[in-house]
C-alpha cells in the first residue's frame, strides 16, 4: 500500500462492525415503548436508542482509528464541519437512526448510516437496516453491493417510474409543487423510508428520490452508495453535493436522463 493512503479494507471492516453493533442495540429497543425527546429541527425525535447506538459506533471507530474525526447526529464533532477539510484527516459521519420516527412507530424502514470521507473524496458509504438485515455498501471505487452482491446497476432498471420522498411535510412550498409535477409523470409515489430509499434506488427498485433539509450525517453515506451504483445524486439545482455543508437539498435519480427530465419540471 502506498504511504499515507487510507486502508480501505480496514475502514470497511470497522464500518461493518460498527453498523452491526449499533443495529444490535436498535433491535433490543425496537418495538418497545421508549421515552422520546423532541428536538427543534427537521428531524425532531431522539431516543435512548439513538444515543446508545451512536456511542457504540464511536467506541468501535475510535479504537481502530483514534486519529480520525467523527461527526455524529447526536453528539456532533469537536471540529466544525467547515474546518474538517483543512485538517487533512479522514472523517466519519454517523447517523445512528436515520428515521427515528419510523423506528419509534415500529416500522422497519429506519437505517444506520455511515459515511467515511477524506477531504472531498468519499471512501465508504454504508446503509444498514438491522431488522431485515439489509446492507448496501460502497467501498472505495468498487460498485455498490447489496448484502455482499453487486447491486443491479440502477441505470439498467426497467421498472415503471417510481418516485419517493420521506414526507411531503418536509418539503418547502416550491418543492411540494415540484413534487406534484414529478408525481404527474410517475407511475406511483412512495412516502416514508428515509435513507432506505437510497438503497432501494441503488438496487434499481426506485427511480427518483426528492428531499430537503438534510444534514451532512444524512447524506455522507448516501452519495457513494448511489454513485457507485451508477445512479445520480444532486441538489435541487442539479449540482453535485459538496461535503461538510450545514444543510442539503437532494434529488437522486436512476440516471442523468431522468435527472434532466426532473429538473425541467421544476
Amino acid at each position: 500500500m502506498q504511504k499515507n493512503m487510507p486502508d480501505i479494507k480496514k475502514i470497511e471492516k470497522t464500518a461493518i462492525k460498527a453498523a452491526v453493533s449499533a443495529g444490535d442495540i436498535l433491535k433490543k429497543y425496537y418495538g418497545s415503548c421508549l421515552e422520546i425527546e423532541v428536538k427543534d429541527e427537521m428531524s425532531p425525535l431522539v431516543t435512548v436508542a439513538d444515543k446508545q447506538s451512536e456511542l457504540k459506533m464511536r467506541e468501535i471507530i475510535s479504537a481502530d482509528f483514534p486519529d480520525h474525526i467523527i461527526v455524529g447526529e447526536e453528539f456532533g464533532s469537536d471540529i466544525p464541519l467547515a474546518e474538517i477539510c483543512e485538517t487533512g484527516k479522514i472523517s466519519w459521519a454517523l447517523d445512528p437512526i436515520d428515521g427515528t420516527t419510523a423506528f419509534t412507530a415500529g416500522m422497519p424502514t429506519f437505517v444506520v448510516l455511515i459515511g467515511v470521507w477524506c477531504g472531498d473524496k468519499p471512501l465508504l458509504g454504508l446503509i444498514y437496516q438491522p431488522i431485515s438485515n439489509e446492507m448496501w455498501l460502497a467501498s472505495g471505487d468498487k460498485p455498490t453491493t447489496y448484502n455482499g452482491k453487486p447491486c443491479e446497476n440502477a441505470k439498467s432498471a426497467t421498472n415503471p417510474l417510481v418516485i419517493a420522498t420521506t414526507s411531503p411535510n418536509y418539503l418547502s412550498d416550491n418543492s411540494q409543487n415540484w413534487w406534484n409535477k414529478l408525481n404527474s409523470m410517475a407511475k406511483t409515489a412512495l412516502f416514508g423510508g428515509d435513507g432506505f430509499l437510497y438503497g432501494s434506488l441503488a438496487s434499481g427498485n426506485i427511480s427518483l428520490v426528492l428531499e430537503e433539509g438534510l444534514k451532512w450525517h444524512d447524506v455522507a453515506a448516501l452519495i457513494p452508495v448511489v454513485e457507485n451504483a451508477g445512479a445520480t445524486i444532486r441538489d435541487h439545482s442539479g449540482n453535485r453535493l459538496k461535503p461538510y455543508q450545514e444543510s442539503y437539498t437532494v434529488l437522486a435519480t436512476r440516471d442523468d436522463e431522468l435527472l434532466a427530465e426532473a429538473l425541467a419540471l421544476k
